[in-house]
C-alpha cells in the first residue's frame, strides 16, 4: 500500500495531458507480471492534485485471481429496470466542464450496472442452460400426459406457458453465447448453441500472444520500428477524403451510424457497446454533444 507514482487507466486522471499508452504500460505490466489487484476503497476518487490536474496514484494491492472487467450484455436492456437505472444516474447534477461530467456519468452509471443488473445477470441468466433444460424436461413430461385423449384443459395451458418460457429463455441463451464468441450470426433458422460455445472455446485458446514470428518462420527478438516513408508509399487520403473527416457532425448521422452498427460491435475499456448506446441515446444526447 502506497503512492505507486503512476496512473494504471485514462480513468485514473483528470483534466492534464491525454493519458498515453506508453505512459501507462510499466505499471500496468507490473500488476499482470505479479497477478496483483487493487483493493477496494471508499473515500476520494483522486488521491494527488495540483489544484488543476487530479490522480490516482496511491494504491493497496493484494495478489489474487484478477477480476473479471465490466461488460454490458444485450439481453439486460430489455429489462424494465434498465432505463430507469439509465435516466436517473443521468440526471445527477456533477461538478466540472462538459466532458468530466459525461466521464464521470458513464463512471458511476457503471458502477450501477454493476450492482444492479449484475445482481440481476447472476439471478436470472448465470444459470440459463440449466433452467432451459428443467423447462424442456418439464414440457417433455406434460406432453407425454397429454397422449391420453381425455386429458385436461389445464395440461394444454400448461403446456403453452412452457413452451413460451422456453422460446425465451432460449432466445436469451443464444444471444449471451453470440455476445460472447464475438462473432456474427449464422443465418442457419436454428439455434446455434454449440457453434458458440466451440467458438468462445477457441477464442479463450487465442487470447495470448505468445511469439511473434518473421517472414521465413523464425522467432522474432525484436520488432523493427515504422518508416515514414514506407507508409507514404500506400494508400493516401485525398485531399478531399481528409476534409470530410472534419465536417461538423449531425445528430442525424450519428444516428444513421449507430443504426448501421452491430449491437456487439466496438466494446471500449468501459465495457460498453453499441446497443448500449442505442438504448441510450434519448438520456444522454444533449450533454454528449456539448462535451465533443
Amino acid at each position: 500500500m502506497g503512492d505507486y507514482n503512476a496512473i494504471q487507466s485514462w480513468e485514473d486522471r483528470c483534466n492534464g495531458d491525454p493519458v498515453m499508452e506508453a505512459e501507462i504500460r510499466d505499471f500496468t505490466d507490473f500488476l499482470d507480471n505479479t497477478r496483483m489487484t487493487e483493493l477496494k476503497y471508499v473515500g476520494r476518487e483522486f488521491t494527488w492534485t495540483n489544484s488543476h490536474v487530479h490522480s490516482k496514484i496511491d494504491r493497496a494491492l493484494e495478489q489474487q485471481n484478477n477480476p473479471k472487467p465490466f461488460k454490458f450484455f444485450n439481453n439486460l436492456a430489455e429489462h424494465k429496470e434498465f432505463e430507469g437505472i439509465v435516466k436517473t444516474t443521468w440526471e445527477m447534477n456533477m461538478q466540472g466542464s462538459a466532458m468530466k461530467r459525461v466521464w464521470l456519468k458513464f463512471k458511476r452509471l457503471k458502477n450501477g450496472l454493476k450492482n444492479e443488473l449484475k445482481q440481476l445477470h447472476k439471478k436470472e441468466y448465470s444459470t440459463i442452460h440449466e433452467k432451459i433444460t428443467l423447462i424442456r424436461g418439464e414440457l417433455q413430461r406434460i406432453q407425454v400426459q397429454m397422449r391420453d385423449p381425455n386429458h385436461s384443459e389445464a395440461l394444454k395451458n400448461d403446456e403453452k406457458d412452457l413452451k413460451e418460457k422456453l422460446e425465451k429463455r432460449s432466445a436469451i441463451e443464444e444471444s449471451l453465447l453470440k455476445q460472447k464468441s464475438r462473432i456474427q450470426w449464422l443465418m442457419l433458422g436454428d439455434s446455434n448453441s454449440t457453434f458458440f460455445h466451440a467458438s468462445i472455446k477457441n477464442k479463450n485458446a487465442q487470447k495470448k500472444i505468445t511469439k511473434l514470428v518473421t517472414q521465413v518462420g523464425t522467432v522474432a527478438e525484436e520488432i523493427p520500428a515504422i518508416e515514414p516513408d514506407m507508409l507514404k508509399k500506400g494508400s493516401i487520403l485525398t485531399r478531399t477524403q481528409q476534409a470530410k473527416l472534419i465536417e461538423p457532425m449531425t445528430r442525424e448521422k450519428i444516428v444513421q451510424t449507430l443504426q448501421r452498427t452491430d449491437d456487439s460491435k466496438a466494446p471500449g475499456c468501459d465495457g460498453y457497446n453499441s446497443l448500449f448506446i442505442k438504448k441510450t441515446w434519448a438520456n444522454i444526447w444533449d450533454e454528449v454533444v456539448e462535451a465533443v
